[in-house]
């Protein structure tokens, strides 16, 4: 377990400029605002065309910040507010502001008369917007412009929109409107053509966990890696919601250490309790058990997920997710998998190759449908597990190209109505003939033609995959350990015991498709190796001898950072 205690960092974003009174406390996301253009994380692009304007000396008169909550918007509006009425940036000949002139700490702290912010979703009216107007005539009063930062201006309704259309257009040469919004789609598109828009992206979870890494270290906590990475992917991008997460996750796992220093000591799992999350292998297996029809494993799993408090809808969520990796695996098998263990990594790629597409994407279209379900339900638990039962029950059902079309069904009307004909003849036979007839019928085939025979698993298990029985393949390939294969018969260790009937399921299924009888056997005996771990054991001994290969190893030697990751066959010419 990998821990962050550091004491002193190189952290380039600035301490909190105001001073809290003696026993208040400021949350963390106040606390570490950027108050630079150089803290601001992850909109590079954005800050190097503000930095290069205010370089030349060719700014706009009016901006609009759009994008997710919590990604920097305001913060930004309120760094370049300061840029642009700096005193001391000019004499230190750099783009930003230098936090201690008089402008820069009245804007701070927000009290700078030249710095107008006003929240249009609670001034949405045209007369709001006609003060501004009005006080766009008069010069600043100590400044160099007057600054004008309207958070959430889709919330303006349409007359205050045409109220500030000729403002907009042609300000006074003193004033500068900011506008940010996170439904840029509700701002009229005469105000965005007046406008230079900045769409601010997502942070990503790499630089978020960077960020968090920083912040830990100057609060002097102990937080574990693999905690500070799940506030990162819990946030979806937004810094502020990380932020509020991290403060939280430590007031509530906070200890006392020695003496009388406290030290905060968070853990993944302690995150996980927080927010009310499986572990990424229990999402991994509670999906897996859903493809397997384990239908009752399933609901247990729920129960006491939602017992302990569990957000039922970030479970829909992670199961959406994990629906899309697998399908994005199908595509790109060596896909970045992100900050996931080596084992959920490998239990994905297996699934991705047992799962077909159109059962991911059925998977996903019934998922998606379940997420509209939970989250108008008055019950919200019940409602989770009858989507999962319906996601579990429709395993069964057959691949749409077997389904048979309008004509054989028309064809099988017309057999059933001309043997309902024959019926009469038919009830005249003895109860005997009948019986026999029964079990003839019930009977598999047995002709020499028709019987299909396997020398070994493997060849049972793409015999299943071939006839489309993913889940039985799965079972297979993944599951189980081969004790006896006799003529027709299967002796088999599963991993996950005997509580399920799916080696009933194999029997009937093998039956059917061969034209023979089948019988499978369970036992608690080892057996051999899943076929799983045969191909894996067999692509590391073959990743072995190609790195023993001289020519693999002169290209090694050249190329000091390559190494051998696979080996991929070519494929056979036709």
């Amino acid at each position: 377990m990998t821990w962050l205690s550091l004491q002193n960092s190189s952290v380039s974003n600035s301490p909190p400029i105001s001073q809290e009174s003696k026993g208040s406390y400021q949350v963390l996301a106040r606390k570490w605002r950027p108050q630079a253009f150089k803290d601001v994380i992850g909109q590079e692009v954005m800050i190097q065309i503000l930095s290069n304007a205010l370089k030349s000396d060719r700014l706009g008169h009016a901006f609009i910040l759009t994008g997710e909550r919590g990604v920097g918007k305001t913060t930004t509006a309120r760094i370049l507010a300061r840029a642009i009425n700096c005193v001391g940036r000019s004499l230190k000949d750099t783009v930003e502001p230098c936090g201690v002139c008089g402008p820069c700490v009245d804007i701070l702290e927000e009290r700078h008369l030249d710095v107008i912010e006003m929240d249009a979703a609670s001034h949405t009216s045209v007369d709001d917007i006609r003060e501004i107007i009005s006080s766009c005539r008069y010069l600043p009063s100590s400044a160099a412009y007057k600054v004008y930062i309207i958070d959430e201006v889709h919330m303006l309704s349409k007359n205050a929109f045409n109220a500030l259309l000729k403002t907009l257009e042609e300000p006074p040469p003193h004033v500068k409107f900011i506008f940010a919004t996170t439904e840029i789609h509700k701002v009229p598109i005469t105000i965005l053509s007046r406008c230079c828009r900045f769409d601010l992206k997502r942070i990503s979870t790499e630089a978020m966990g960077t960020y968090l890494k920083s912040v830990v270290a100057q609060e002097e906590s102990n937080v574990e890696d693999d905690a500070i990475a799940l506030i990162a992917r819990f946030a979806d991008g937004s810094l502020r919601d990380a932020m509020s997460l991290l403060d939280q996750a430590l007031n509530m796992f906070q200890r006392t250490g020695e003496g009388s220093a406290e030290t905060s000591f968070l853990t993944a799992n302690h995150v996980r309790d927080m927010v009310g999350a499986f572990e990424n292998a229990e999402i991994i297996t509670l999906f897996e058990a859903l493809h397997r029809g384990e239908i009752s494993k399933t609901l247990k799993m729920t129960e006491n997920f939602y017992q302990k408090g569990g957000d039922t809808a970030r479970l829909m969520k992670d199961l959406l997710d994990v629906t899309y990796i697998l399908s994005r695996l199908k595509v790109d098998p060596m896909l970045d998998l992100g900050l996931r263990t080596k084992e959920d990594q490998a239990h994905l790629q297996a699934l991705s190759k047992a799962l077909s597409v159109p059962v991911l994407q059925r998977t996903w279209q019934i998922l998606s449908k379940g997420w509209e379900e939970v989250r108008s339900s008055p019950i919200a638990a019940l409602a989770l597990q009858m989507v999962l039962m319906r996601l579990g029950y429709i395993q069964d059902l057959p691949p749409l190209h077997s389904w048979p079309s309008f004509s054989q069904i028309e064809k099988q009307e017309d057999t059933k109505a001309d043997t309902k004909e024959m019926s009469v003849d038919l009830s005249e036979e003895t109860p005997v003939q009948r019986e026999s007839q029964e079990v003839k019928e019930e009977r598999p085939i047995e002709n020499g033609e028709n019987i299909i025979s396997f020398e070994n698993l493997e060849e049972i298990s793409d015999f299943l995959l071939k006839h489309k029985e993913i889940r039985l393949y799965t079972l297979l390939y993944q599951e189980a350990h081969l004790i006896e294969m006799k003529d027709g018969s299967l002796t088999l260790r599963l991993n996950f015991g005997e509580d399920t009937k799916s080696h009933l399921q194999l029997a009937r299924v093998l039956t059917t498709l061969t034209h023979r009888k089948w019988t499978v056997h369970l036992s608690q005996e080892t057996g051999q190796a899943t076929l799983r771990e045969k191909k894996e054991a067999l692509e590391k001994a073959r990743l072995v001898e190609a790195q023993q290969d001289p020519l693999v190893q002169e290209v090694l030697k050249t190329f000091k950072e390559a190494r051998v990751e696979k080996i991929i066959d070519e494929p056979k010419e036709e």
